[in-house]
């Protein structure tokens, strides 16, 4: 946007600003149910991310794989007609191999369940009856966290390259990001 200002009735300056443009955080949604997928699709657009979504299991890694995501939403069930499918868990295996955050959105919610994605590394188990609010106030949480760990990251890079380097946790670093968000 350009504007111009005029002070002293004489002189005219044009000032033109320039929105820093910062890379939109991608989300992938990995659910069965395309309705659920679609309004949450809709909804994390509209607060500026960007969304794509999966149905299936291989189509998610595929889309792992392709765009890298910096966080998979992923329902645990992924087969509406068999009760015993689990191919979210596969898919958290897989995200933890790649180190890519996952936050677990299910209506499947023991706590069996619970503790192995917990040990996959899901940054949270939510129950898909959470409110939209308090999803996207998750999401945002996660998002932050990263951030700060990815400054102490590049900040502890430059100080190593520099010679001012003390120590590197890889663990406060960056990964596993449930402990933080615990705290």
């Amino acid at each position: 946007m350009t504007f111009p200002i005029t002070y002293f009735l004489t002189t005219t300056i044009t000032f033109t600003w320039r929105r820093e443009i910062m890379p939109r955080k991608k989300i992938l949604i990995v659910d069965d149910v395309k309705d659920w997928r679609d309004q949450l699709r809709s909804i994390l657009k509209r607060s500026g991310y960007t969304v794509d979504a999966a149905k299936t299991y291989p189509e998610a890694l595929e889309k792992t794989h392709r765009n890298r995501p910096d966080l998979v939403i992923v329902d645990l069930r992924l087969d509406p007609t068999d009760e015993d499918n689990r191919d979210g868990m596969k898919l958290l295996e897989a995200l933890a191999k790649q180190r890519i955050n996952a936050l677990v959105l299910s209506g499947y919610g023991t706590s069996a369940l619970m503790k192995k994605a917990e040990s996959l590394q899901a940054v949270c188990f939510l129950k898909k009856n959470i409110s939209l609010d308090t999803l996207k106030s998750v999401i945002k949480t996660i998002f932050s966290e990263v951030e700060k760990r990815e400054l102490y990251r590049a900040k502890t890079t430059r100080e190593f390259y520099t010679g001012k380097a003390v120590g590197y946790s890889h663990e406060a670093a960056g990964y596993p990001l449930r402990e933080t968000l615990n705290q």
